[in-house]
Order: structure tokens, then C-alpha cells, then sequence
């Protein structure tokens, strides 16, 4: 699979470049199948459980939206919000909110229950 990518030289002639997306987004298919497979049993019990879960998938889902914004951009490595426009890097720096304060959740849960 691959993305084309329009762009023009310094003549205003334009050109095409495709590239492959396939290697770059096959990891994070792989570890968003593994996050699913552990987590989605518990997704559907009510009660507090449910919104800590809530907390902890939408913080990858946040990030995952940043990378997918700078993708079709054309920056293919980034590290940090430094990249990206002021508004994915709210959602970038929300999206680890939401896994701290989901994690946090979580070892109180845990330490509640034991």
C-alpha cells in the first residue's frame, strides 16, 4: 500500500512520489490488535472499570490521530509535539493526560481492590 504525494519543484512542474505506508503503519496495526485483544473484554463491564478504560484507549487513539496528521504532511519521524501545528499538539499532549490520569485510575483500582 502506498500513499501519493503531489508535490512541485522550484520550477512549479509537478511531480509525484509515492510512498510506501505498508512497513510504517504495520507495527502500530499489530500493537493497537494486541491493546484491543486485552483490553476489549473489560470494555464492556460497567462501573468504574469502564471509564478507567475509557481513560486508557483514548490517550493512543489521540496520539495515533497526531501521527496520522503528520503522515499526510510527509514527516515521516518525529519525536515530541515540536512538528506538529498548535492544534494536534493540544491533542498530542492530551492524549498523554488521558494515559497518565488512566493509569493512575487504574493502580487505584487495583490497590483498592487488594
Amino acid at each position: 500500500m502506498s500513499l501519493w504525494l503531489y508535490k512541485k519543484d522550484k520550477d512549479g512542474k509537478p511531480y509525484v512520489i509515492a510512498v510506501e505506508i505498508m512497513p510504517a503503519i504495520l507495527p502500530v496495526i499489530a500493537i493497537l490488535g494486541l491493546l484491543a485483544a486485552m483490553l476489549f473484554p473489560s470494555l464492556h463491564q460497567s462501573g468504574p472499570l469502564g471509564s478507567i478504560q475509557f481513560f486508557l484507549w483514548s490517550g493512543p487513539v489521540c496520539l495515533f490521530a497526531t501521527k496520522v496528521s503528520l503522515f499526510r504532511r510527509g514527516v515521516w519521524f518525529s519525536l515530541g509535539p515540536g512538528q506538529m501545528t498548535r492544534r494536534w499538539s493540544g491533542v498530542y499532549k492530551a492524549g498523554y493526560a488521558l494515559m497518565g490520569i488512566g493509569t493512575l485510575m487504574a493502580i487505584a483500582a487495583f490497590r483498592a481492590a487488594h
